[in-house]
C-alpha cells in the first residue's frame, strides 16, 4: 500500500523484513494470523480507504473543512481485488467479529485485530469505512494499546463516531 518512506531506518527495516520472510517458523505463522504486521494507525485507515475506493489510493489530509481532492488516485489494488476484500469486510460486521455493530444505521465494513505481546497486555484494533451518502467514505481506525482486549470489543467506538458524524450531518 506505500506506506514508507525510504531512509536509513526504512532500509534496516527492509534487511530484518528479509530475514524474517525466509524464516519458515514465521512464514508459517503469517499463515495462521500471527505473524508480525507492523501498521500506525493512519495507514491502517489508508488501506481501508483504498478497498472503500474500489482499490485507489488517496494521500490522508487533514482538513479544518470540507475540500475536495485534487488529482489522480494511483490504483493499487484491481476493482475486483477491492469488491473482494469490500465484501470479506462487511461480512466481519455482519456476521463475524464485530457483529456488536451490526445494528448501526450506516452499512459499516471492517477489519478487527488484536495484537499480542510477550509480558504485556494485548493491543485492540478496529478499522473501518462507511459510505458518506455523498459517493465516497468516512474512515475510522480505533487502536487501543495494552487493553487487553480484542478488536471486536473497540468496534463500538468506531460505531458511535460515525453515528456521531451522521448526528452532526457530515454523512447521510
Amino acid at each position: 500500500f506505500g506506506f514508507v518512506v525510504r531512509n536509513s531506518a526504512f532500509e534496516k527495516q527492509q534487511k530484518l523484513e528479509r530475514l524474517y520472510a525466509n524464516n519458515l517458523r514465521n512464514l508459517a505463522q503469517a499463515g495462521f494470523g500471527q505473524g508480525e504486521i507492523v501498521g500506525a494507525p493512519i495507514n491502517v485507515a489508508r488501506m481501508a480507504a483504498t478497498v472503500a475506493n474500489e482499490g485507489k489510493a488517496v494521500e490522508p489530509r487533514f482538513f479544518l473543512e470540507e475540500t475536495t481532492f485534487v488529482g489522480e488516485p494511483k490504483t493499487i489494488l484491481t476493482t475486483g481485488q477491492a469488491a473482494l476484500l469490500k465484501n470479506m469486510m462487511r461480512k466481519v460486521v455482519t456476521t463475524g467479529t464485530a457483529k456488536s455493530i451490526a445494528g448501526n444505521r450506516s452499512s459499516i465494513s471492517g477489519k478487527t485485530g488484536t495484537a499480542q505481546q510477550t509480558g504485556h497486555l494485548d493491543h485492540a484494533w478496529f478499522v473501518c469505512f462507511a459510505p458518506d451518502g455523498k459517493g465516497g467514505h468516512l474512515v475510522v481506525a480505533v487502536l487501543a494499546e495494552e487493553s487487553g482486549k480484542h478488536g471486536g470489543e473497540v468496534a463500538p467506538i468506531a460505531g458511535a463516531i460515525i453515528d456521531a458524524a451522521r448526528n452532526l450531518g457530515l454523512i447521510k
